[in-house]
């Protein structure tokens, strides 16, 4: 997707041993402190695997080494509890 964030974003990738992409986050900054995590998705058939654990942290540790301070992100309704099991907070649901 393309916004007016995407030039300065940060995209993460994950793809198996047939190249096929199966999992992807992107990271983008609203502030000098703040990273925000946007299209996070991974294919049905491996989540629950890991694999949008370790994109999530990929993302936090690069957000922290560019200097954020918070994270912040907004969830499906059915991602919710995904986010809560990494240390995320709900803070005002829509």
């Amino acid at each position: 997707m393309k916004d007016d964030k995407e030039q300065d974003s940060c995209h993460l990738i994950a793809v198996d041993n047939k190249e096929e992409v199966i999992g992807t986050g992107r990271l983008h900054f609203n502030n000098e402190e703040e990273g925000q995590i946007r299209y996070m998705a991974v294919s049905e058939s491996i989540q629950r695997k890991g694999l949008g654990s370790a994109i999530v942290s990929e993302l936090e540790l690069i957000a922290k080494k560019k200097g954020a301070r918070e994270m912040v992100l907004n969830a499906r309704k059915n991602a919710i509890n995904f986010y809560l099991s990494l240390g995320y907070k709900e803070i005002k649901p829509i």
